[in-house]
């Protein structure tokens, strides 16, 4: 929090806040990533957001589920992607998710949006870079899921 509040205070226009994930335990990275999967999270980012706007700033929130950039040995599970392609070399091998934990994960963004938006947050960002999961159905390297198994995203 103090991060931001030094830029904020230093007169920036716009503070894009790192990467929150929206799915737990497998949107995780495994780090200190911060969370937005939770309504107990809402409290700390709204003070966040409140002690940022005093100094007439505005402020986003990047929404991220990591794919098969978690490591199994920090969320506990196996990754997931795409496909069961790893997305670097020496990755663990994800498990490629089903039509339906595809929609589950939207709903889970558009849940995150949501509560970033009652947070105060100004704005969002989908984070679909960086080798996460929504890189992970972009990439001609990961994206053979779909492509193999013919499979139509119509709900």
């Amino acid at each position: 929090m103090n991060y931001y509040e030094r830029r904020a205070k230093g007169g920036y226009g716009l503070l894009i806040v790192e990467n929150a994930y929206v799915k737990y335990p497998e949107g995780s990275n495994g780090t200190t990533q911060l969370r937005i999967d939770a309504d107990n999270y809402i409290p700390r980012l709204y003070k966040l957001c409140e002690t940022i706007h005093q100094y007439g700033t505005k402020i986003a929130i990047q929404l991220n589920h990591a794919g098969a950039s978690a490591m199994e040995s920090r969320i506990g599970i196996q990754p997931v992607s795409a496909s069961a392609t790893p997305n670097k070399a020496g990755g663990a091998i994800p498990r490629a998710l089903t039509v339906e934990e595809i929609y589950s994960i939207a709903d889970d963004h558009a849940t995150a949006a949501k509560r970033a938006q009652t947070i105060g947050f100004d704005a969002i960002e989908i984070h679909a870079g960086h080798s996460y999961l929504i890189s992970q159905f972009l990439s001609p390297l990961t994206f053979v899921f779909v492509i193999t198994n013919s499979i139509s995203f119509e709900k």
